[in-house]
């Protein structure tokens, strides 16, 4: 898709999401281009947020920005103090100020809208970053034993096993769905590296995510995916064959 069918299509759904009145008490502050640059030269408490789509961010983005897309904001976890500044595609669309309202009405004190967008920062010849940022994760792969402790029936003696229970842990199967049915990780939910971009909607925002692959490069490549757009993410270690003789569950699953 065009940046200029790409643009207008994330307007649209800004409209029809609807951001609601500007009120008197909610002037949205704005950051120029100089200061935003001086701003990601040096370590601070600031997080750049790219309100665009994920293909779009994948493309091109500010160095060091994190992927929020618009739809998602809801899922907005980082501390209420946090200073943020949100961007889009460029002037011509007010995503990001519509952004910055939805931000502040969740709460957070000190959000900034860079207007300019990609379009401005790219004109002046500043430097972009491309595919997924490394964003934000804990420390090391998760080793085979540590996951199957937390995930061990005995371990979840309320809800029979499961893996996904809001704030303890996700693992996701980035394989093709064939080789998740001949066998998996208990409880897994199939989501192939192939379609991982477009679905990050879909999980939580809370607790631990832990990805796995035939693949060590697949897994590494489905991780910075997923903590391109803020997620906790660890491998783990060894991928399905590091699983060993522990138990696999078969079928589609999840």
């Amino acid at each position: 898709m065009s940046n200029v069918l790409m643009l207008g299509a994330v307007c649209f759904l800004a409209a029809s999401l609807g951001g609601g009145a500007v009120y008197a008490d909610e002037t949205v502050r704005q950051i120029d281009r100089d200061r935003l640059f001086a701003l990601i030269q040096k370590p601070g408490p600031v997080v750049v947020v790219d309100v665009r789509n994920i293909e779009a961010y994948l493309d091109r983005h500010i160095p060091g920005a994190v992927s929020l897309p618009f739809p998602q904001l809801a899922q907005a976890a980082w501390p209420k103090d946090t200073p943020l500044v949100v961007y889009c595609f460029s002037a011509g669309c007010h995503l990001s100020h519509e952004s910055a309202l939805v931000l502040m009405r969740q709460g957070y004190k000190d959000v900034r809208d860079f207007n300019g967008g990609m379009l401005q920062w790219e004109s002046q010849g500043l430097p972009v970053a491309r595919g997924a940022a490394a964003g934000t994760a804990r420390a090391g792969d998760m080793p085979p034993e540590e996951l199957w402790k937390r995930i061990r029936p005995e371990a979840k003696p309320d809800c029979g096993g499961c893996v996904s229970d809001g704030g303890g842990i996700t693992v996701l199967d980035l394989r093709p769905p064939d080789e998740f049915a001949a066998g998996h990780v208990p409880g897994a939910r199939s989501l192939p590296l192939e379609s991982l971009a477009r679905s990050t909607g879909t999980l939580s925002r809370i607790g631990d995510i832990v990805v796995y692959d035939a693949a060590p490069a697949r897994s590494r490549e489905g991780a910075k995916v997923l903590r391109a757009v803020g997620l906790h993410v660890r491998i783990l270690d060894g991928g399905l064959s590091g699983w060993g003789a522990r138990p696999l569950d078969k079928g589609t699953g999840h």
